[in-house]
């Protein structure tokens, strides 16, 4: 059985920003449920565990999502696609895309980091912002220049 002994670069997960923003939308209706059921009505108990539930489903979902930089490979896991793992000599192409351009793209970030293998047998997406703003320059800076989609 052979090793890989790849050197890792850098391990980045996601910065504080998904967070924030997942907060700031969900406080103002928690914080007037929890009012509510405390001074007022019981039954809005529910509402306030619904909101909590779905906030820590979001935290929880930005927290798995990982991506692994190392000196001939780049990894990434998420929730949904699982761990995808492309070298730096089998990398295609790459581009940062920001919107909708054919009809799967809908299920896709809107602004994400797409990643293809040279043989068409795979892509990373990468939510951009997920990611603090150094991390992904780290990544656009470890990717080869004359790989990158010119549009």
């Amino acid at each position: 059985m052979q090793r890989n002994n790849t050197k890792q670069i850098k391990y980045l997960r996601p910065g504080i920003r998904p967070y924030v923003v997942f907060t700031l939308i969900f406080a103002l209706p928690l914080c007037l449920y929890a009012y509510t059921a405390v001074t007022e009505d019981a039954v809005a108990w529910k509402v306030v565990l619904l909101i909590t539930s779905i906030m820590t489903v979001l935290y929880l979902w930005t927290f798995l999502h990982r991506i692994g930089l190392y000196e001939d490979k780049i990894s990434f896991y998420s929730p949904f696609t699982g761990t995808k793992i492309i070298k730096k000599d089998d990398i295609g192409r790459w581009a940062i895309k920001i919107g909708v351009f054919n009809y799967l793209d809908r299920l896709k970030p809107t602004v994400r980091l797409e990643i293809e293998h040279a043989n068409h047998n795979g892509k990373i997406v990468i939510p951009i912002k997920l990611f603090k703003d150094e991390d992904i320059r780290n990544i656009l800076e470890w990717l080869p220049e004359d790989k990158e989609e010119q549009e």
